[in-house]
């Protein structure tokens, strides 16, 4: 059936923009978790070491132009989801603090989102106690729409307009591509702002559907209003279509009005001006930006579009800003960096920063290569992994990718290639943030232990994937053969009684027998 949801509304005020809004607040932490809303490519080690890098190179800037630390240079992240990029950038810049001899406490990260349900996620996360503690990490309600503060919820007290005397870091990571836009149509050097019909598969009204069913069924029809469009009412956005109407480009052009907003109340709360870094899909040139048909809705889960990067870049420039973007034809994602200080501030260092960890060979790069290796692990050897592992920064997530390979491969290392495995192991665990996938790498990872004879380390990890991922009988199976051949056989046959008792398991069956047996021999040899 079709059932029409909204007969005719401007782009930024369509229904479809509550449904957004309602899927996250249904799915909560569940959207990442499930992998609904994709996150790996702006959540890895490898971007955050290029964030952390810039937010260094920032902090070196101010301090050489004269600003003094009295207070830290806070960082906020916008819709900060599932976490894990925080937990990936706050250990990044714990290492490079220590490399430029930069007191820990010189960076205050704050994680933000409009769901109050992903903030309790993050309060008792493990891997974020240590930050939380020592005063590095807050957490606070942040609407994109329409905060003008940040109520800090461990720290107690709120960020408010001239709170911060040096200028406010903020990470924007997919959050762009996913909040209200303003979409206009540019024809022979005028502007028309357009309207949206939208109509749904699912009888929304009803009830019986959730948001994410709903946005999974919509398609939109667009029309233009008759007349140009001369004031939207914002004097950034008036100032933003002026400028693209001069170009005489034709097409259909996504204008982040809500995002300006956004930036602009962010940026009141400091006396200093604002650093924005942000990666998303999207277009960077003018010529981009205009497109011959009407945005497509990208569907996972939610839903996004591609982002203006162009507009934040006339935004910043215009007000007296810089905008660092990298070459266009970008595959997966743009990582750009802006920046607005109200005291003049040379950014040699940021610059540099960019060019090295974003331009030349960034975080869209880094993901090209993961995909190609992701999609082929059957043609990789030892020492390809390996170095992809330590490219990465020893990417738990991408070794779970590999894990599988590894393990049909363990059979034939050496020694010395077994204590580089081990070693590896160890490093990635330590970068390891669990969000309780179905897909359960520390499983994995035990059963590498297992092949390359660490079975101390097998045993700590199959306990680790039992405590994090419930009971499976085939992890009981596997931790009661360790404890067999490392010459705990009580052990391993109480696990096997109790998988016994479950249910009949052949494999734990066999064992068992087993165990008994050397039982049986070790008492006789007593007696």
């Amino acid at each position: 059936m079709n059932f029409l949801l909204e007969r005719d509304a401007p782009f930024s005020k369509s229904i479809i923009w509550k449904l957004q809004r309602d899927y996250f607040e249904e799915r909560g932490f569940d959207a990442w978790r499930s992998g609904e809303v994709p996150h790996y490519v702006t959540s890895n080690p490898r971007i955050a070491h290029a964030y952390a890098q810039m937010l260094v190179a920032t902090y070196l800037d101010l301090v050489r132009s004269g600003f003094t630390n009295e207070q830290p240079l806070h960082i906020v992240e916008l819709g900060g989801g599932s976490g894990r990029f925080a937990f990936y950038l706050l250990k990044q810049l714990e290492q490079l603090s220590k490399q430029h001899d930069i007191p820990p406490d010189s960076f205050k990260y704050i994680l933000t989102d409009f769901t109050q349900a992903n903030l309790d996620f993050w309060k008792v996360h493990p891997c974020l106690q240590t930050y939380i503690q020592d005063g590095r990490l807050d957490m606070a309600i942040y609407d994109t729409s329409d905060s003008s503060s940040i109520p800090l919820q461990i720290g107690g007290h709120e960020i408010q307009e001239g709170s911060l005397t040096l200028p406010i870091a903020v990470i924007a990571n997919y959050l762009f591509d996913g909040i209200p836009h303003e979409l206009y149509f540019f024809d022979r050097g005028e502007s028309h702002r357009c309207h949206v019909k939208v109509n749904c598969e699912f009888d929304y009204l009803s009830g019986n559907s959730t948001a994410g069913e709903v946005l999974s069924g919509t398609y939109l029809r667009y029309r233009k209003e008759d007349s140009a469009d001369e004031s939207s009412g914002d004097a950034h956005v008036d100032a933003l279509l002026s400028h693209y109407r001069n170009h005489l480009l034709n097409g259909y052009v996504l204008v982040p009005d809500l995002g300006f907003a956004c930036i602009q109340r962010l940026q009141a709360l400091s006396t200093s001006g604002i650093l924005l870094l942000v990666s998303d899909k999207g277009h960077v040139t003018t010529e981009e930006c205009f497109v011959s048909t009407p945005p497509s809705l990208a569907r996972h889960g939610s839903f996004s579009l591609p982002v203006n990067f162009d507009a934040f870049r006339w935004y910043f420039e215009s007000n007296g800003g810089s905008a660092f973007l990298p070459q266009p034809h970008h595959e997966s994602i743009v990582t750009a960096c802006y920046c607005s200080f109200d005291a003049p501030v040379a950014t040699y260092h940021l610059a540099n920063a960019y060019a090295n960890h974003v331009g030349v060979c960034g975080p869209d790069d880094f993901f090209g290569v993961y995909t190609l290796l992701r999609d082929h692990p059957h043609l990789l050897e030892l020492q390809h992994i390996l170095s992809a592992l330590r490219v990465s920064l020893f990417d738990c997530h991408q070794l779970n990718v590999f894990l599988p390979k590894l393990i049909e491969l363990a059979p034939d290392f050496s020694q010395s290639e077994k204590k580089v495995v081990s070693q590896v192991l160890e490093q990635c665990w330590y970068n390891y943030f669990p969000l309780g996938e179905n897909n359960d790498p520390i499983s994995k990872m035990a059963n590498l232990f297992y092949e390359i004879d660490e079975y101390p380390r097998a045993i700590h990890f199959f306990e680790l994937s039992l405590s994090l991922y419930g009971k499976d009988q085939g992890t009981l199976y596997n931790l009661a053969a360790c404890y067999f051949q490392s010459g705990s056989l009580e052990k391993s046959v109480k696990i096997l009684q109790e998988i016994l008792e479950a249910g009949y398991y052949p494999e734990a069956d066999v064992l068992l027998k087993r165990c008994q047996a050397a039982l049986m021999e070790q008492s006789t040899i007593l007696i």
